[in-house]
């Protein structure tokens, strides 16, 4: 008897499990239902609140498309094109079929997509204090790799960093490698067939990882001589090629970055850090003996590394500062990539480029004193970051309510406002 009771009873058990976890599941699908329901419904009050505010017309306000539920579909889109390389074609598509300014939802808080050159001179040039660069978006994506570099903070912390990166950065001749940067362009044009047509944006982009990491340690990554590369800056180097789309993911997601599968970004974390971490070591032992005035000549002074590190001996805060500046290789890649897509556009003005250099310093390598001598290749640069501006995409998040010139309204002609918290 006492075994069928424990059969019974075995055999009842699992039964109640199966339908506990059932009860349970509804109840979590049922109060996420209600969630959705319960944001949407907040947030057409309160974007019906624009509507009623005094100080603006009813025009002068647009409410949020909503595409989908909760918006969830359109920022699935959007994180499919970041990883497939062609989120600017997309939003470019978006743009062309809803205006140069327009709203969707994402569970309740309005996100403002915009290329409008108002709008974006507004926000940068004139309203800056009313929007955050970090919280919400930076902090996401550096807060593992990097925390509090100049790239993640936003107010008196970014001041005090930008202060440190400008002083790091007098005296820049020090750090301009000029033999480097020629053998860096040899091995570049050594990449290129000729007579054949080439896609030249890898080339570059590992041409400029070359040039950057020795500006910042003092090492080349030898994207463009392979055979020259060590074990140990191949997997760094890989590390953060992995590491920085995943970062541009977080921050796209923000507090929601935790969806993220984080299983291979964390082991690319930790990778990238321990190998960074021995140089920063070599650093701080050479720094002890070392002459380290930042007027000498010494050669001490020949890494961005070795500026940094007259402000602090943190360990941490030098490793943090030098990721971002290795993350820069691919910000200087694409004016360099733009430039030389817009010469090929326009011959006559890559004539008379070539024979404004020609006239300074004939077949013979600049100095660094040549490099003020060539003011036409300088207009040059400066009109291709104009019309191809380095920084493709970027974020900001409202910290007061603001407002922006234009998108709002019928025709999307009136200015749009903005509550506290959205992001354009």
């Amino acid at each position: 008897m006492d075994v069928i009771q424990l059969q019974a009873h075995h055999t009842y058990l699992p039964n109640s499990l199966f339908m506990l976890i059932i009860q349970q599941w509804i109840s979590v699908l049922t109060l996420f239902i209600s969630f959705c329901v319960a944001v949407t419904i907040y947030s057409l009050g309160k974007n019906q609140s624009f509507n009623q505010t005094p100080r603006y017309s009813k025009r002068g306000t647009t409410k949020p498309r909503f595409w989908s539920f909760a918006g969830v579909e359109d920022l699935l889109r959007v994180f499919r094109s970041v990883k497939n390389g062609t989120v600017l074609s997309y939003l470019d598509s978006l743009w062309s079929r809803y205006g140069d300014t327009y709203v969707i939802s994402f569970f309740g808080t309005r996100i403002i997509f915009t290329r409008d050159a108002v709008n974006i001179k507004h926000i940068l040039a004139f309203q800056w204090l009313d929007y955050d660069a970090t919280k919400g978006i930076r902090t996401e994506m550096f807060k593992d790799v990097a925390p509090g570099t100049i790239a993640s903070v936003d107010g008196k912390a970014w001041e005090d960093e930008r202060r440190k990166w400008r002083r790091s950065l007098t005296h820049h001749h020090q750090l301009l490698d000029l033999p480097f940067l020629e053998k860096s362009f040899r091995l570049f044009l050594h990449h290129i067939p000729a007579g054949n047509m080439v896609d030249l944006q890898p080339l570059v982009l590992d041409m400029m990882t070359d040039i950057v990491r020795n500006f910042v340690i003092g090492e080349s990554a030898h994207r463009l001589d392979i055979e020259n590369q060590s074990k140990e800056t191949r997997e760094s180097v890989e590390a953060l090629e992995r590491l920085t789309p995943a970062m541009a993911m977080k921050g796209l997601l923000g507090p929601l970055s935790w969806l993220l599968p984080r299983g291979g970004f964390d082991a690319d974390c930790r990778l990238f850090k321990g190998l960074l971490h021995r140089t920063i070591q070599e650093q701080l032992k050479t720094r002890e003996g070392g002459d380290m005035n930042p007027q000498s000549d010494s050669p001490l002074q020949s890494r961005f590394l070795d500026r940094l590190s007259l402000h602090t001996n943190d360990p941490e805060t030098l490793r943090n500062d030098v990721t971002a500046a290795l993350m820069a290789s691919e910000s200087t890649a694409r004016p360099l990539s733009h430039s030389i897509w817009l010469l090929s556009q326009h011959p006559k003005i890559y004539e008379k480029l070539r024979q404004s250099v020609l006239d300074v310093v004939g077949l013979e390598e600049p100095t660094f004193a040549d490099l003020n001598k060539f003011p036409y290749l300088i207009s040059v640069l400066n009109e291709a970051l104009r019309l191809l501006p380095p920084t493709t995409l970027t974020l900001r998040r409202a910290n007061k309510d603001t407002w922006l010139p234009s998108g709002g309204g019928e025709d999307g002609t009136e200015m749009l406002l903005l509550h506290k918290g959205e992001r354009v």
